[in-house]
């Protein structure tokens, strides 16, 4: 078994190759990095299929060619934090590796995988992007909620326990806190945001959005399948009740929730939350009106949001399983 001061060499290196990967490649707290694309761009081919109990594999042929496999039954936060670390040992001159959740999340691994890690978590999230993002969701400095974690992960693109492990090792959250948080899934999370209710696709993301981050900004970009909810205060005695608006005809979104108090902590006057949703049916772009008004007067609500949302579809094959889109592109025109 390695040595503590050879693990923290190692993380070392992966931790600076990956934060020289997110200067080249981004290095603006606001973007993500697309690390598909940086894995096409490098020359590498990338393909997504079935796996069973492995996340990915890499593997280094003869040449400059190589391979990254990633397991197609995945959601998508997890194939992009799988990807960055196949990624990482492309970057740090490895040869192969076959990743199982030991390899990705582990603490006592092999060197090369403890670079890896590294790697991948400081691509995807150096302190820059977690502390933009953190304040841009409003949650900067209260990171110990499993809900805050989770939208914080969506909005990274990240895994929810990858996520967690970034915030410990930024000294954002404690070791009793990230442990405390493991406990919780993302399926519970995803429940908890829906009011309860299950998620059509299990995989597939929530955005969980308030009306403080409405007035920051306005326009989504959501992958094909994910699911939105509004959480909106609203105080039913005062005839004020939130709607929404999202005609099939304006994008490819469908209402989900609708009309009910999620929460209520006292009686008559107490303000509630109410929640609306809707699904992504299709790719392309969406618009969706939200105004507070009392519904028997005319004229216009009190507050309204218009809501763009740009929804893309995966960067896999059209089925989610073979060569990415773009490389299938490529082969098929040679």
């Amino acid at each position: 078994m390695p040595t503590r001061a050879q693990l923290t060499a190692a993380r070392t290196e992966g931790s600076f190759a990956g934060l020289q990967e997110w200067v080249r490649l981004s290095a603006e707290p606001s973007e993500t990095v697309n690390v598909f694309q940086a894995i096409q761009d490098a020359g590498i081919w990338l393909m997504f299929q079935p796996l069973g109990n492995l996340f990915g594999v890499f593997e280094r042929f003869e040449g400059d060619v190589a391979g990254i496999l990633i397991n197609s039954d995945h959601p998508l936060s997890l194939q992009r934090y799988t990807a960055a670390h196949e990624f990482g040992h492309f970057v740090m001159n490895h040869e192969y590796s076959a990743d199982s959740p030991n390899e990705l999340y582990a603490e006592g691994v092999e060197l090369q995988e403890a670079a890896a890690q590294s790697f991948a978590a400081d691509l995807l999230m150096p302190v820059p992007v977690v502390t933009y993002a953190s304040k841009k969701l409003g949650i900067e400095g209260e990171l110990e909620s499993a809900e805050n974690v989770y939208r914080l992960a969506v909005e990274l693109g990240t895994s929810y326990r990858a996520t967690i492990t970034q915030l410990n090792v930024l000294n954002l959250i404690d070791f009793p806190t990230a442990r405390a948080l493991r406990e919780t899934t993302p399926l519970q999370v995803k429940q908890q945001l829906l009011g309860g209710e299950r998620p059509e696709n299990p995989r597939s993301d929530v955005w969980s959005i308030t009306e403080e981050m409405l007035e920051a900004n306005r326009h989504l970009s959501v992958q094909l399948g994910d699911e939105i909810v509004f959480e909106l205060e609203e105080a039913p005695s005062s005839g004020y009740l939130w709607k929404l608006h999202a005609d099939a005809s304006r994008g490819p979104v469908q209402p989900t929730i609708d009309d009910h108090i999620a929460q209520r902590t006292g009686g008559y006057g107490e303000v509630g939350r109410r929640l609306l949703g809707v699904r992504t049916s299709d790719s392309g772009d969406a618009s969706i009106d939200l105004g507070l008004a009392r519904p028997w007067l005319e004229g216009p609500p009190e507050r309204a949001y218009e809501v763009t949302v740009e929804i893309e579809e995966r960067l896999g094959a059209d089925d989610g399983v073979g060569l990415s889109a773009p490389q299938l592109d490529v082969m098929l025109a040679s």
